[in-house]
C-alpha cells in the first residue's frame, strides 16, 4: 500500500492483511490490479461491498489495471455486480501515464503467464518520488527498457520480484531470482534512472525459491545493498 492512500493487487489473503496491520479498507479508494492471478486478484471477497456485508456510503471503490484483467474481472463478478454498492473498473493501456487519485501510474509489460494479462508499475506520488513495482515478472521486456532511454525518470523505491531467491538456475516462467534482480539493478544504473540513493528491495518469496527466510537470505541482500521484505515492512524514502 503506497502512502495509505493506494493499494497494490487484491489477493485472498487481504482480510487478514487488514486485520493484521490495522488497515481500514473504507478508506481506499484505489487499487492498482498487476495481473488475474489468484494470489493477486480474488474476486469473489469484492461481493463485500454489496448491501448485507458491508456499509460504504457514497464511497467508490476502482479497481484499476490492463484490459484483459478488467475483462477478466468483469466476467467473475457479473453474477453479484449489479448489487455492488460502489465499484468501478478502469482500463490502464500500457505505456501510458494516468492520473490515479494523487498518483500517476504507468503499467509496462511484464515478462509472466500472458492468459493473466500482466503488468508492472511505474508510480508517481504527490512529492515526486517514484517506485518501479515490479513483482511476477521474469527479467524485463525489452519495451521495458526502452521506456526508460526515452523516459528519463528518477527511482526512489524499486520492488522486484525475487519468488526465487538464491536458487542459482531460475526457471524461465515469469519470475526473478536475486542473480536477475542484481542484473536489473545494474541496468537501471546503467541507464541513469536509479542511483546510489535508490533504495532497492528484493520481495515476493515463495516456497519455489532457496534460502529465502529471511535469515538465510539477509546477509546476501544487505552485502549487495538490498533490503529483504517481510509482512508488514514500511519503507520510506
Amino acid at each position: 500500500m503506497l502512502d495509505g492512500k493506494l493499494l497494490l493487487d487484491f489477493p485472498c489473503d487481504t482480510l487478514s492483511h487488514t486485520l493484521r496491520e490495522g488497515i481500514d479498507l473504507s478508506e481506499i479508494s484505489d487499487c492498482l490490479l498487476t495481473h488475474t492471478h489468484a494470489d493477486h486478484l480474488y474476486p469473489a471477497d469484492l461481493k463485500n461491498r454489496a448491501p448485507g456485508f458491508s456499509v460504504v456510503g457514497d464511497r467508490t471503490f476502482t479497481l484499476w489495471g490492463s484490459e484483459g484483467a478488467m475483462a477478466y474481472t468483469g466476467e467473475k463478478i457479473s453474477a453479484f455486480r449489479e448489487r455492488m454498492c460502489g465499484f468501478a473498473t478502469r482500463v490502464l493501456p500500457l505505456y501510458e501515464t494516468t492520473g490515479v487519485g494523487e498518483f500517476s501510474v504507468t503499467p509496462l509489460p511484464a515478462v509472466h503467464d500472458p492468459d493473466a494479462s500482466p503488468v508492472i508499475y511505474l508510480i508517481g506520488n504527490a512529492e515526486g518520488k517514484h517506485l518501479l513495482y515490479a513483482h511476477d515478472t521474469g527479467f524485463f521486456a525489452d519495451g521495458v527498457w526502452q521506456y526508460f532511454e526515452t523516459h528519463p525518470v528518477h527511482l526512489d523505491l524499486v520492488s522486484l520480484d525475487c519468488t526465487y531467491g538464491q536458487r542459482e538456475s531460475a526457471r524461465t516462467s515469469g519470475h526473478m531470482n536475486f542473480a536477475a534482480n542484481l542484473r536489473v539493478r545494474d541496468r537501471l544504473l546503467a541507464l541513469g534512472v536509479a542511483d546510489r540513493t535508490t533504495t532497492f528491495v528484493a520481495n515476493h518469496f515463495s516456497h519455489n525459491g532457496k534460502g529465502v527466510l529471511y535469515d538465510e537470505f539477509f546477509p546476501m541482500a544487505e552485502e549487495h545493498g538490498f533490503l529483504m521484505s517481510y509482512d508488514g515492512m514500511t519503507v520510506k524514502v
